[in-house]
């Protein structure tokens, strides 16, 4: 099912792990989606621990090589600042459910869509926004931005799984739901944000950060010398580290491998259409963001 130019899926796959005396918000809302939308809509997995919970991502991994699937995984889970927590008290970082969501990810050429039904789950995309990330791990994220109660989440989830069914519109989806209309609690991202993000981010600590600049030209510098890329071009050491800060200096030059890199276009060449983000939108964010300070 295409939701709008970009985003798509074709089933929502809900894991969850919680307190044994916890509501099972999602087995409740597997339910409703099965009940007005039929079994094929979504799956519904239960695990008590970490592994369980990477065996079921292995899973999904594999079914999306081999199967067509492309899935919005939903994670019921108890979350704090930190990361997330199963039934079995076990606790995983933000940064540890990287990994896996990657490799998913590439698996459907950039399709994946990450719900995180949990306590800050929105965490999770100050991960996938870090600078240095090459690669998307996700179409889009979406979770809470503070600490919520279990009621918030099932009636959120219900409105938004609802509401994205009837008009097929993410955004109209987000807002449906009271608590999202007066306190915007649940976000969603998409990569395009979140590389413009991680780029500006790159840009601010490397470009124009002169301790920040001299650390990456001293750290290409020896990178290219001890694998002498340059085979076919004398430059002297201080010719090189020049050439390459007057590389990091004019932005764009770079921009356009990253960008094919982290959309994943040279594997995918439809994506290239997907994701229209130039330097220059970067550079006016840039702007903006210093305007409004």
């Amino acid at each position: 099912m295409e939701i709008k130019k970009g985003f798509k899926f074709n089933r929502i796959i809900i894991i969850e792990s919680l307190k044994r005396s916890d509501e099972r918000t999602g087995k409740n809302l597997y339910d409703n989606l099965c009940g007005i939308y039929g079994e094929q809509t979504a799956e519904y997995h239960y695990v008590t621990n970490h592994g369980g919970f990477l065996c079921i991502l292995e899973q999904i991994e594999y079914r999306t090589k081999n199967n067509g699937l492309i899935p919005i995984v939903h994670i019921e889970v108890h979350g704090n600042e930190e990361g997330i927590f199963f039934e079995s008290l076990e606790q995983i970082s933000w940064n540890g459910i990287f990994q896996p969501f990657l490799k998913i990810n590439l698996a459907t050429g950039n399709n994946l869509t990450v719900v995180l039904a949990a306590c800050y789950g929105l965490n999770l995309r100050n991960i996938f926004a870090r600078a240095g990330i090459e690669r998307a791990p996700a179409y889009a994220v979406l979770g809470p931005n503070r600490k919520v109660f279990s009621s918030e989440i099932e009636t959120f989830f219900k409105d938004f799984y609802k509401k994205l069914f009837d008009s097929l519109n993410p955004a109209e989806a987000l807002n449906t739901s009271s608590y999202n209309i007066t306190e915007k609690v649940f976000e969603m991202h998409d990569c395009i944000s979140i590389f413009s993000a991680a780029y500006l981010k790159y840009i601010n600590n490397n470009v124009k950060n002169e301790t920040g600049m001299k650390k990456r030209i001293n750290k290409i510098t020896k990178d290219i010398e001890r694998e002498k890329y340059f085979k076919n071009v004398n430059l002297q050491h201080k010719e090189l580290e020049n050439y390459i800060k007057s590389s990091l200096l004019n932005g764009e030059d770079g921009f356009d491998r990253i960008k094919k890199r982290y959309f994943m276009i040279n594997e995918f060449p439809e994506n290239e259409s997907r994701f229209n983000i130039s330097y220059s939108d970067i550079e006016n964010l840039s702007s903006t963001l210093m305007s409004s300070d």
